[in-house]
């Protein structure tokens, strides 16, 4: 079965700067539109109540919107394993 991949490609960064954290620059993705895996994209769950009657609720994991994205965060950094002084 085809399947589509999204990949990221990693790339010296064209501009640096320095932050307190120690890191060299930070760069964010994010990427939306992927569909819930706990409720398929509904939005809600459905279970049993109590008494056997189905109930619905908001979708724990995707909090009722069905959808989920994803935030890849790359933080630059010395290498202190390539020292050369």
């Amino acid at each position: 079965m085809s399947k589509v991949k999204n990949i990221i490609v990693l790339d010296d960064p064209e501009f640096l700067r320095y932050s307190q954290d120690g890191t060299v620059s930070r760069e964010m993705i994010e990427r939306r539109g992927f569909t819930c895996p706990h409720c398929h994209g509904a939005g809600q769950v459905v279970t049993d109540g109590p008494s056997g009657e189905l109930i619905k609720a908001q979708c724990p994991i995707c909090l009722g919107f069905g959808t989920l994205k994803a935030r890849v965060v790359i933080e630059w950094m010395p290498d202190e394993r390539n020292a050369k002084y």
